[in-house]
């Protein structure tokens, strides 16, 4: 076997125990992630609102540190909601939010849908990490209304 393979076949198969395929649902589109009912479940339980939202504009505040191209950017995000899961937002609200990303990464885009869990700070509602916004999907609102009622019970 020659290095090259060799080398292929090792990054295939450190990609592959980084994401297995029970990550991902079956019927998803290819480039859909689907998290778990007991992530979907922790995210509504663990914060103080759980939306689906679009996008309606971005913007960036600052980097961390100082250098944009290195380490994180702080974007605002403002957006309508279109159904929520818990909190106080009802349909047609404006809310305004934070989250990090790494630079180089590129913002959210005004006219995008997501699902966002978000926790009020003083400053403000922000998204706590990664794994509390996932770009929205009819598979996924069908798995976060399931959630959020199972989370009321």
């Amino acid at each position: 076997m020659t290095d090259m393979l060799k080398n292929t076949v090792a990054i295939f198969i450190f990609i592959s125990c980084l994401f297995p395929v029970s990550l991902f649902a079956a019927d998803a589109a290819p480039d859909e992630y689907i998290p778990s009912a007991d992530l979907i479940e922790g995210n509504i339980r663990e914060t103080d609102v759980t939306a689906a939202v679009e996008v309606v504009d971005v913007v960036k505040e600052r980097g961390i540190p100082s250098n944009e191209d290195l380490g994180y950017i702080i974007y605002q995000v403002t957006a309508k909601v279109f159904h929520s899961y818990r909190g106080t937002f009802e349909n047609g609200d404006e809310v305004v939010y934070r989250y990090l990303a790494e630079a180089g990464i590129e913002p959210l885009m005004p006219k995008t849908r997501h699902i966002v869990s978000l926790k009020k700070k003083d400053e403000g509602f922000i998204v706590p990490d990664v794994g509390y916004s996932f770009p929205y999907s009819d598979k996924l609102q069908t798995l976060y209304r399931k959630a959020a009622e199972k989370v009321s019970r």
